[in-house]
């Protein structure tokens, strides 16, 4: 009888890797707003759509996710983590009423300064 040794790990197929149709994916945390000293605006939702928007934009594939708490909680903010698709992420905290023009400014630094202007 053949049995495995208990320091060999059990084998894993091979699962075929997929390339993401976005250059960066922004993860928005919809608990932050819950919180008692999270911020009462931007709403989750708006803060995405204008991080799709910044996207639109500067022509950067953009794809903004709602998601549950990340274990960040900054106080009087909303925690965003841009993840690039060739770089490392990065989280930080949204401060409340920021205005769209950072929306653009995160998603320049998250591509490395690769977001192309418009026109």
């Amino acid at each position: 009888m053949d049995t495995p040794s208990a320091t060999t790990p059990p084998t894993i197929p091979e699962l075929p890797p997929l390339t993401p149709g976005w250059e960066v994916l922004v993860l928005v945390c919809k608990a932050c707003r819950k919180r008692s000293s999270g911020p009462k605006s931007p709403k989750p939702k708006e803060l995405a759509a204008a991080l799709r928007q910044a996207g639109k934009e500067q022509k950067v594939k953009t794809r903004a996710v709602l998601t549950s708490c990340m274990g960040l909680c900054p106080r009087d903010a909303t925690a965003v983590t841009t993840v690039p698709r060739h770089g490392d992420p990065q989280s930080l905290a949204w401060p409340a009423k920021a205005s769209a023009d950072r929306a653009a400014q995160l998603l320049a630094a998250a591509t490395g300064g690769a977001a192309r202007p418009r026109g």
